[in-house]
């Protein structure tokens, strides 16, 4: 985005659709306390890689890997990415989640209750220096 120039109208159109984005996950959000996603779409890729390539067989671009994460990113709601296992190679998978708007507090408290019942701390991926 900040490589191309920009017309104050195409800004200004910009915002005008963030804010609708914004207010359309209000509107969802008004029916749920949380909405809990995957952190990402796909198991972990390797870390000299800018995404994982193909995704279930589909080729993808770099940034397919995030979906989840940016509608929260975009529309200023908070959210939490939280250890919720490990895959088989002893890598964390997380679980996203997002509260409504300003609900800081709520996304804290549910991702401590769920740290308390699926304790990780003491879970370390094996790798070259574990």
């Amino acid at each position: 985005m900040l490589e191309q120039d920009w017309t104050a109208e195409q800004f200004v159109a910009a915002g005008h659709r963030r804010r609708a984005a914004a207010n359309a996950m209000a509107r969802f959000m008004s029916s749920y306390d949380l909405l809990l996603t995957p952190t990402v779409a796909c198991l972990p890729f390797p870390i000299d890689q800018d995404g994982p390539g193909m995704i279930d067989g589909y080729p993808v671009d770099d940034d397919a890997w995030t979906p989840a994460s940016f509608p929260a990113n975009l529309t200023g709601h908070p959210a939490a990415s939280i250890p919720a296992g490990m895959i088989r190679s002893c890598l964390p998978v997380g679980l996203q989640i997002v509260g409504r708007h300003l609900a800081d507090a709520t996304v804290l408290a549910a991702s401590a209750s769920f740290e308390a019942l699926q304790p990780w701390a003491a879970l370390r991926p094996k790798g070259k220096h574990g």
